[in-house]
């Protein structure tokens, strides 16, 4: 026990200068930045699989809520924080509707990107669905957004279900 906390410590101590060396490999470090971008995990090799998973963190690979409300979040707020910058514009055009319309398209853009699969696609209604309500002057957080994500999600299954 006592030699595994010694090595953790001595990893732990490595950790500034190994920093600032940089990547090892850019063999490594370019797929798994592609795979973060974009969930596809193709051009990620099985050992770093693995030592993703060990350490908890193999979930950061897929495409998820968190990565669909970065985006749509991040569009939004410089969008909307821009625009607000020039006074003519902010004080005559609801420039929040606006954001989140670009956001909107920015989200679906990035699901594309990503490949659609299905947990992003839960995702980017999810998101959508908040959105949508920004646009309508409701709040997007709370239990009515749920319900109608919730509705679309029952909607958009049962019709693939019933297709084949």
């Amino acid at each position: 026990m006592a030699n595994r906390r010694r090595e953790a410590q001595l990893r732990v101590g490595e950790f500034p200068d190994r920093l600032a060396a940089g990547p090892r490999s850019t063999k490594v470090a370019g797929p798994i930045a592609a795979a973060l971008l974009t969930g596809d995990r193709s051009g990620v090799d099985e050992a770093s699989n693995s030592a993703l998973r060990d350490a908890g963190l193999g979930h950061l690979l897929s495409i998820s809520g968190l990565h669909m409300a970065m985006v749509a979040g991040i569009l939004f707020f410089f969008i909307r924080g821009g625009l607000a910058l020039i006074p003519r514009i902010a004080l005559r055009w609801p420039i929040k509707k606006w954001a989140a319309v670009a956001a909107l398209i920015g989200t679906f853009l990035y699901l594309l990107l990503s490949g659609a699969s299905y947990p992003a696609q839960r995702s980017f209604l999810m998101t959508a669905a908040g959105l949508g309500a920004i646009l309508i002057d409701r709040s997007p957080i709370s239990m009515r957004v749920l319900a109608v994500a919730a509705a679309i999600l029952l909607i958009v299954t049962a019709m693939k279900f019933l297709r084949g």
